[in-house]
């Protein structure tokens, strides 16, 4: 996971790090700059955009620009270029729906 925290976020984020799938995570909570932004995306198996208002997302456009796949909220920002083709879409209301999501797009998960 990649990113700044922020305050309102950090108790679900703190929560959610101590689940033992986190072993499998790495926080970077920082704000992270555009010179380090090509590093990232290749690290990355899939970019997931959870987000519970956008109306665009830098992040999910540089993704796909770097052929990773995007799991996004179905919110009107992300549904012009997150497709069947360049990842998935999920109910905001349905985080289950977002780990399948997940599941279904990383490579070797299961």
């Amino acid at each position: 996971m990649v990113g700044e925290v922020f305050p309102e976020s950090r108790a679900e984020v703190d929560r959610l790090m101590r689940r033992p799938i986190a072993s499998r995570i790495r926080l970077v909570d920082r704000y992270v700059p555009e010179s380090e932004m090509d590093e990232w995306l290749a690290a990355c198996d899939v970019v997931v955009c959870p987000y519970r208002k956008n109306s665009g997302s830098g992040i999910a456009a540089r993704a796909i620009a770097a052929r990773r796949p995007v799991v996004a909220s179905d919110q009107s920002g992300f549904r012009p270029f997150v497709t069947s083709e360049t990842g998935g879409l999920v109910p905001e209301e349905r985080p289950d729906r977002l780990a399948d999501g997940i599941l279904l797009r990383a490579p070797g998960a299961s």
